[in-house]
């Protein structure tokens, strides 16, 4: 019956979102952006447009549209999912808007967009204003946030962020983990920046990035 056959629907569009973000963990992208385009359609004709597995399934295929720097594509779509917050507003899961934001200011800051990258993550900051955890989460230790403020000329702050981003990075992974690496490195840069701590020991920790970096892309490269 139409029961049984929406449940169906439903599977087949979780399997595949959850597909296209597994294949491009694996650094797969070609085959990630495959699944997403078979999960947006599964997703439209279940759900329709405004609706929060549509917004999700859409924010799968802005990631890999992301990863493959067609940053054009991945911000239009990440405008969509706006949009559809914007007409069904708090029907849609907060999360994923707040994802998409992210994720476009991301790429405003990458493409050297820095008054839009910094509009989109007050405009999180001012979203979740009562949420102070998940705030904290999305935005007060988020790398990209601190070198964003550090082209801003807020380097005070910058380091504030980057050493949040370390004390998160080392409880939740460890402390030789590459993210910890990364927050570290980027505390460097910012230190090296205010012409304070060791330049020898930030030389030191951006060079151990370097080589972290190095020696995952090499074990990612299948064998000849």
């Amino acid at each position: 019956g139409y029961l049984s056959w929406t449940v169906k629907r439903r599977e087949i569009l979780t399997r595949g979102v959850h597909l296209a973000g597994l294949l491009l963990k694996q650094n797969k992208v070609i085959e990630a952006e495959t699944e997403a385009r078979k999960a947006i359609r599964e997703a439209y004709q279940t759900y329709g447009r405004d609706h929060s597995a549509t917004a999700q399934t859409l924010f799968t295929f802005a990631q890999v549209l992301s990863v493959r720097k067609n940053y054009r594509d991945a911000q239009n779509v990440l405008d969509v999912i706006l949009e559809i917050y914007t007409d069904v507003g708090a029907a849609l899961n907060a999360g994923v808007v707040v994802r998409a934001e992210k994720e476009r200011a991301r790429i405003a800051f990458l493409t050297g967009k820095n008054a839009e990258a910094l509009k989109g993550f007050n405009n999180i900051l001012s979203h979740l204003k009562d949420e102070r955890l998940v705030r904290s989460h999305y935005v007060e230790d988020d790398l990209t946030y601190a070198l964003l403020l550090l082209r801003n000329k807020q380097s005070q702050k910058a380091l504030e962020v980057s050493r949040r981003s370390i004390q998160r990075a080392q409880l939740n992974y460890g402390e030789s983990h590459i993210k910890s690496l990364e927050a570290k490195a980027v505390a460097a840069l910012i230190e090296h920046h205010r012409g304070n701590g060791d330049l020898q020991k930030q030389s030191a920790l951006i060079t151990n990035l370097l080589e972290h970096i190095n020696t995952s892309d090499k074990l990612k490269q299948p064998d000849a």
